[in-house]
């Protein structure tokens, strides 16, 4: 994962992350829960935060808050025998499924360490808001919920 954070102010920042796709486990909700798992897709969510940091600029420990906005691409979407027999079945013909890309929202709680003057260390917690819409080769259509929590522990270096 790449994170890059500017200072607009001393205590305003700006931070955009991106990474490496994140792979999803689909599972059915309600009367289909017991299915198992009825497939998998794979999301990519570059987010771009606007935060505020409590403290000094220079404050050994500096926790701070942030709100962003999140684009979740959806990419190899790969749906299970299970998924075909609960949507399909006795027709033969494997169903196939798209998920809609999303804009959505992300908050975001974290804190700094200072290693040095230079070198520090960073701990965050980022929940995202996310629903979209599932399309089935079947012409059914299906609202889904996937809310991910995201943890990440970096370590930086100030220019």
């Amino acid at each position: 994962m790449a994170v890059f954070n500017y200072g607009i102010t001393d205590n305003i920042t700006a931070e955009a992350a991106i990474g490496t796709p994140y792979k999803h486990k689909l599972y059915g909700a309600g009367a289909i829960a017991a299915g198992g798992e009825l497939g998998s897709v794979k999301a990519l969510p570059p987010t771009a935060f606007l935060q505020y940091r409590f403290f000094e600029p220079n404050a050994f420990i500096r926790p701070y808050v942030g709100l962003g906005v999140t684009y979740a691409y959806f990419f190899k979407e790969t749906g299970s025998f299970k998924m075909t027999a609960l949507t399909n079945p006795g027709a033969g013909t494997a169903t196939t499924f798209s998920i809609d890309n999303k804009v959505t929202v992300s908050g975001q709680v974290g804190a700094t360490v200072a290693i040095n003057e230079k070198w520090f260390a960073n701990a965050a917690y980022v929940k995202t808001r996310l629903r979209t819409d599932v399309h089935f080769s079947t012409g059914q259509n299906q609202r889904m919920k996937l809310d991910p929590d995201s943890f990440l522990v970096t370590v930086g270096y100030r220019f």
